[in-house]
């Protein structure tokens, strides 16, 4: 059967890719992913295709060119997206679990509510993204560039540091900005340990201002 892709402004078919005839019974999402699948092994061009709702978990999708592509909804848990082109792609609400990013070119792509949970991050380009209420708990973004997202990493300290706009996270804990403020010296002790205690005990203060920098970056734009 052939399934055809779409541009997800003009409509115009980008590409026809052949899909086993074992595919016709499948939901559209799956019919989808295959034939994105297909493309991206043939080195087909993607820029703007319209793959919203693609059930793309697991996908190889390293160095695929998806620029400007409507990938709303779509489930990329797992997939490899290592020096993908997503540049101005949208995807909000997407499943993005695990997925390698790595190297990926994400600039101004539209990551509102996108679950970037686990996912690996590092040295991805995130200028000027939109990750309004994405889940990066626990994401790797180490040596990414987070300009322009009131995003704050922090090293050299006992344990790495990430600040957001909506969490801190202090090594594998990560909770909303009042939820820190709750924190006695006794719950920290509690949580973590003496050298826990200690070291939220001499920058705790600290912290808790780039935590409010952070709140207030998207309000006030990138200064």
């Amino acid at each position: 059967m052939k399934f055809p892709i779409k541009h997800r402004f003009s409509g115009d078919v980008i590409c026809e890719i052949e899909l086993d005839a074992s595919y016709e019974n499948e939901p559209r999402s799956v019919q989808l992913g295959a034939a994105v699948k297909i493309a991206v092994s043939k080195n087909i061009n993607l820029t703007g295709a319209d793959l919203a709702y693609a059930n793309l978990a697991y996908a190889d999708l390293a160095y695929a060119n998806l620029t400007d592509a409507n990938l709303a909804y779509a489930n990329l848990a797992y997939a490899d997206l290592t020096d993908a082109n997503l540049a101005y792609a949208d995807l909000a609400n997407a499943n993005l679990t695990d997925a390698n990013l790595a190297y990926a070119d994400l600039t101004d792509a539209n990551l509102a509510y996108a679950k970037l949970t686990h996912a690996k991050l590092t040295h991805a380009n995130l200028t000027g993204a939109n990750l309004t209420g994405a889940d990066i708990a626990y994401a790797n973004l180490a040596n990414a560039n987070l300009a322009g997202q009131g995003l704050l990493q922090i090293n050299g300290l006992r344990w790495p540091v990430l600040v957001t706009p909506e969490y801190l996270k202090i090594g594998c804990e990560q909770h909303s900005h009042d939820y820190w403020r709750s924190f006695d010296d006794r719950r920290i002790l509690q949580m973590a340990g003496k050298n826990a205690a200690e070291f939220w005990a001499d920058n705790k203060t600290w912290l808790l201002e780039r935590c409010e920098w952070a709140a207030g970056f998207r309000k006030r734009g990138a200064t």
